[in-house]
């Protein structure tokens, strides 16, 4: 491997490492049999380098029509609510 490729992975691998050191927020929406489902979780990288997933919400959906914009609709009202539960009365 040439020293450029060498470095280049380097940094990928830096990126990453840095990256697995702040805390990620996901959501997922599939269709199933049963309708769209949504999964909210959060994961963060422990100091033993373990990780730490939480599901903070996870619902299924079935609507009349699906359509991107219900999808997005549907999704922050999921984000917001969760968002919702963790700002105190009085916070900004």
């Amino acid at each position: 491997m040439s020293s450029a490729a060498e470095r280049r992975l380097a940094d990928v691998r830096k990126r990453f490492s840095w990256w697995d050191t702040h805390p990620q927020l996901t959501l997922s929406i599939w269709p199933t049999k049963d309708g769209l489902n949504l999964s909210l979780r959060t994961r963060t990288m422990l100091k033993n380098g373990q990780r730490d997933d939480h599901l903070v919400l996870e619902a299924t959906w079935a609507p009349a029509e699906v359509t991107e914009a219900k999808i997005v609709d549907w999704a922050q009202r999921g984000l917001a609510h969760y968002l919702a539960q963790l700002v105190q009365p009085g916070q900004d």
